[in-house]
């Protein structure tokens, strides 16, 4: 009788354990929720605030913002965001459009080559 007992002593101890994780678990998972559901809300609200309707005149661009940010301006012009956001004209790729000197092979399987046609310039896979 005292093993019976015990047994259930040790099963109920065992349930207890699970339910209070389960519980702890929860909680958790809500307040997971609640943070990314106020980064959602305060993104949306910063993208109201910045949705002014902008013509393409008004649009700030490189030279506008020399003039107030001339320091991080002066460093932006060397950043890859800034060299790869470019018009994808001959004079901005660095790479050749001569067979044999256009091709870049990520792995045996994958290449990509540089061809020019007609007036525009494409990356070939």
């Amino acid at each position: 009788m005292k093993k019976k007992l015990r047994g259930n002593h040790a099963a109920i101890i065992v349930l207890f354990i699970f339910l209070c994780l389960l519980i702890f678990v929860k909680c958790v998972n809500e307040e997971n929720d609640n943070i990314r559901q106020k980064e959602v809300d305060s993104i949306v609200v910063a993208n109201q605030l910045s949705a002014k309707k902008t013509s393409y005149q008004e649009f700030a661009g490189s030279e506008s913002c020399r003039n107030c940010h001339g320091a991080i301006s002066k460093t932006h012009i060397h950043t890859s965001h800034h060299l790869t956001t470019q018009p994808a004209v001959e004079k901005n790729i660095k790479g050749k459009f001569q067979n044999g000197k256009n091709k870049y092979y990520y792995n045996p399987a994958l290449m990509v080559a540089m061809e020019k046609r007609d007036s525009a310039l494409y990356q070939v896979v």
